[in-house]
């Protein structure tokens, strides 16, 4: 039997709020974020004050960028995929 659905190709109108983007509140490690990207760049990092100024930034796109230029945690690598599948368990489910 063929799947008569059509694929989701992006994240944008209908779909917006599927995006790491999208504007929603979620807790994670104690700090109230304002989308699934803030959680997880401020997680890329242990220092405190780091982790408030992500959280402070007003756009995804802000705390994207800004994550992008800090040093990463040791063992970010490791455990990377494991925080962006429970930040988004946390979207989804709480």
């Amino acid at each position: 039997m063929k799947n008569s659905s059509t694929p989701i190709l992006e994240f944008r109108g209908l779909y917006r709020w599927l995006s790491n983007f999208h504007k929603c509140n979620i807790l994670y490690e104690g700090l109230e974020d304002t989308s699934t990207e803030h959680a997880y760049m401020a997680a890329k990092v242990t220092e405190q004050a780091i982790r408030l100024q992500i959280q402070a930034l007003p756009t995804s796109r802000e705390a994207r960028n800004f994550g992008q230029t800090v040093t990463l945690r040791e063992g970010w690598e490791n455990i990377k995929f494991g925080v962006m599948l429970e930040v988004n368990r946390r979207k989804y489910f709480d």
